[in-house]
């Protein structure tokens, strides 16, 4: 958000202006000619969208303070663009939720996010933490390395698991065999079914670096 201004009377907010496209229009040109997303680029924009979501958690505000703890609540494909400028941007904190001096919405009751896309424990109703956020991430880079959906997710964990092996155990993925595990190892733990097996944003960092 760069402003909010009046129109004609009414509210307006002024945004960033963004040329470009989002991982979900790329998935759609690549599999229209039958191309993988090439690695590089794929996991440079993990690596940003981490660091993204590791900020918005962990960094202090500006002014100095607490940090105000942003969860996303709503990681998927389309929310993640790309500039021409090859710059990454997360879009859409509409469902976000933060503490601002020192008070917290109550939302416990309600489930946020595209269920496509949403951990088990946040699906449940359980405490919302940024291992949500992971878990949603995740999702997102299996669909990008297989340019397919995840699909439906079982909020139970023995459909769970058996679930989240089988998609792992399919990715398509081909040369060194050493790196490829890696990815799937990686992929394991941004999908545990308990949010504290999960990696944190800061620990993905470090593992997209790499």
């Amino acid at each position: 958000v760069e402003d909010l201004t009046s129109i004609d009377g009414k509210c307006a907010i002024v945004m960033e202006y963004l040329e470009g496209v989002d991982l979900k229009g790329m998935t759609a040109y690549l599999n229209e000619r039958g191309m993988p997303f090439p690695r590089a680029a794929l996991f440079e924009i993990m690596l940003c969208v981490a660091s993204a979501l590791d900020a918005a958690y962990n960094g202090k505000p500006l002014q100095g303070g607490e940090p105000v703890r942003v969860l996303h609540r709503d990681i998927k494909p389309s929310n993640i663009f790309t500039t021409v400028a090859g710059q990454v941007k997360l879009l859409d904190f509409g469902t976000a939720r933060a503490n601002f001096a020192q008070r917290e919405a109550k939302t416990q009751a309600l489930a946020f996010g595209s269920q496509g896309y949403m951990a088990p424990e946040r699906m449940l109703g359980e405490e919302d933490t940024p291992a949500a956020d992971v878990f949603s991430l995740g999702v997102t880079l299996y669909e990008m390395l297989t340019l397919e959906s995840f699909g439906r997710i079982p909020p139970r964990p023995n459909k769970f698991v058996a679930k989240v092996e089988e998609r792992i155990a399919g990715i398509p993925l081909t040369g060194d065999r050493g790196w490829n595990d890696d990815v799937r190892e990686v992929l394991r733990l941004m999908l545990s079914y308990e949010p504290n097996d999960r990696p944190t944003a800061a620990q993905l960092v470090d593992i997209f670096e790499n």
